[in-house]
């Protein structure tokens, strides 16, 4: 079946996304050690949403969501020798669009800090910025690369580019930051450093394959010819509603790390830090279910069976509920005992913990929402359709912000976090309501049922992870490494058997779903990705 199909993509994806979540933590500790929430961290943080606003905009966002769909219908109707082709035309196409808007932003900026006065805050914020701008290009065609072996079956090489970054970043943060003299914002430079090497080595990582699944890596300055081609006109087409859409969901991001450096000069970092933890079980599952999803979802919409795209995406959004309900309450319950074990150290300080775990707490409200907009906007995608999650974006950022300049007056930092996971939940249940009246009706009481018995089912299972963790404090304390290993790890670990028992005592049709998928692998689809490269 094809949901077994997508749960298979999803676990792959899922397990080297953990890879690249593990060393991605890596990365964060070294960080944290090294920064803490300093200014120069929360500059890092608010330079590098910039560059990572095109990366979602031009990247894995909307591009990806325009492009695949036209791709897998290319594929479908003319072959696979057409969809080659286009692939061949779009690559060079958006690289050379991105290295003029590059080159734009960096001089422009540059025109600011000669002709304007600026604080020496200011002044390292664009700094920054102009430095790690190469980053936006290499990561965003990189990320067109990841669409189109995605659509090809191909998920190892995608899955497994992230690691790199994080892997360079690890490198600078550990070698180079050290050997820089002078202040933390000299040394962060070498950080910045490292992001551009990063996206390079991504950039590079996929070109192998590629090759070998027959993209045609030819570069061309043909524009004019290029935009000519109808396929072409058709993704941007489709893509500037999303532009504008995701860039509501970016404008987002961008005013909540401007608003938190009026706060104080740390907040910013202390809301990279409890992003980056809620990042975590979001990108284990979420946006890899969401990946495994969205040629699931096309396929259907390219064929007219609208009934397959509702039975896909439901099965998706349940197995969503089903992982990130329970981690939600885990980050609540155990948040402050896993910051301080993974960050309290160097700079990193008890201050800093605390309020990260505050931060924490309120981000991960809105984890089961991030994840389910990721499932629901590529409906839309498949369908073509991209001009509601727009309308619908327009709304949420309008909620996001009225409640920004509320919250953060009496709850700080943690009033932006706050705020995000309100607009996150409403955004959702928006996306679904206007999806329904455009496909027609969806299993919602089947969907509420799912939630309720899982969030009960999570909230028994916070309580294990409670009382665990009460226990081993007492008997071990928290003061040493070592009783922080064990105290938070066998907390979670007891957690996870216990989901896992009582959602078999409720019998949850959702892992029974995740054993019967695997169980079955041999007797439903066939594995469609080709052999691996030697040394994946």
């Amino acid at each position: 079946m094809e949901q077994h199909k997508i749960t298979r993509s999803a676990t792959l994806l899922g397990s080297f996304t953990f890879l690249s979540r593990i060393l991605g933590m890596c990365r964060d500790i070294v960080i944290a050690r090294l920064f803490g929430t300093s200014f120069a961290m929360s500059a890092y943080t608010i330079a590098f949403t910039i560059p990572n606003l095109f990366r979602r905009l031009f990247g894995e966002g909307t591009m990806v969501g325009a492009f695949v769909p036209v791709f897998t219908e290319e594929m479908e109707k003319k072959g696979k020798p057409a969809a080659m082709e286009l692939a061949g035309k779009m690559i060079p196409f958006l690289a050379l669009i991105l290295t003029g808007l590059a080159i734009a932003i960096i001089l422009g900026l540059a025109c600011l800090r000669v002709f304007f006065p600026l604080s020496e805050q200011a002044e390292l914020i664009f700094s920054l910025t102009q430095v790690m701008m190469p980053y936006m290009v290499l990561i965003c065609t990189a990320a067109l690369f990841m669409g189109i072996l995605n659509s090809l079956s191909h998920f190892t090489i995608p899955a497994l580019s992230p690691c790199i970054l994080n892997l360079s970043l690890i490198f600078s943060g550990l070698v180079i930051c050290p050997l820089v003299p002078g202040p933390l914002q000299h040394k962060v430079y070498a950080l910045a450093g490292g992001v551009v090497v990063g996206g390079l080595l991504q950039f590079l990582f996929h070109l192998p394959i590629l090759k070998r699944k027959g993209v045609p890596l030819r570069f061309s300055f043909a524009l004019k010819k290029t935009w000519a081609d109808p396929t072409i006109r058709k993704i941007f087409t489709l893509m500037v509603p999303g532009v504008i859409g995701l860039s509501i969901n970016q404008i987002n991001v961008i005013v909540d790390r401007f608003l938190a450096y009026l706060i104080s000069e740390s907040a910013a970092a202390v809301l990279f830090y409890g992003d980056r933890l809620v990042e975590f079980p979001l990108g284990i599952f979420g946006i890899a279910l969401a990946t495994a999803v969205l040629p699931s979802l096309s396929r259907s919409a390219a064929k007219g069976d609208i009934e397959g795209l509702k039975v896909s995406l439901t099965y998706a959004l349940r197995q969503v509920l089903y992982i990130t309900l329970p981690a939600t309450i885990g980050l609540i319950v155990l948040g402050k005992p896993i910051v301080q074990l993974l960050f309290e150290r160097g700079a990193f300080d008890s201050t800093s913990t605390s309020a990260t775990a505050a931060v924490l707490n309120y981000y991960a409200l809105g984890l089961f929402a991030y994840a389910g907009i990721k499932i629901v906007i590529p409906a839309f995608y498949a369908m073509k359709e991209m001009k509601t999650p727009v309308r619908i974006g327009f709304i949420a950022l309008g909620v996001n912000v009225v409640l920004n300049l509320i919250l953060m007056w009496f709850m700080q930092e943690r009033g932006l976090a706050f705020s995000t996971a309100i607009a996150a939940i409403l955004n959702l249940c928006l996306l679904i309501f206007f999806l329904i009246k455009k496909i027609g009706p969806l299993p919602v009481k089947a969907l509420g049922r799912s939630f309720t018995r899982i969030l009960i089912v999570s909230v028994i299972t916070g309580g294990i992870a409670w009382f665990s963790y009460q226990g081993l404090l007492q008997k071990f304390g928290d003061v040493t490494l070592w009783a922080r290993l064990i105290n938070t790890f066998s907390s979670i670990g007891m957690a996870v058997i216990g989901y896992f028992v009582l959602s078999t005592l409720f019998r949850l049709p959702e892992l029974a779903e995740l054993r019967h998928a695997f169980s079955n692998r041999s007797k439903t689809i066939p594995d469609t990705e080709e052999p691996p490269l030697r040394g994946e």
